[in-house]
């Protein structure tokens, strides 16, 4: 898993902002944030390397085994 450009700046401000330990650790802390990106990540790679192909390729249009969309998760 590699960190992107976009991952290190949000995390470069949300660590600028912190000034407690829940900034940091908690709800919508920093760590946490940074850990929900990189485990969304990984799953999309796992799911990529499960179908055989990457994401909006036509490889998977109508072979029955396709990506059909995501949706935001809130935790």
């Amino acid at each position: 898993m590699e960190l992107t450009n976009e991952m290190i700046e949000q995390l470069k401000a949300d660590l600028s902002r912190a000034t407690t330990y829940n900034d940091l650790m908690g709800k919508d802390g920093a760590i946490k944030n940074l850990l929900a990106k990189s485990i969304e990540q990984m799953l999309d790679s796992e799911l990529t390397e499960h179908l055989g192909y990457p994401k909006h390729s036509s490889t998977g249009n109508n072979s029955g085994n396709n990506r059909n969309g995501k949706t935001g998760k809130k935790t």
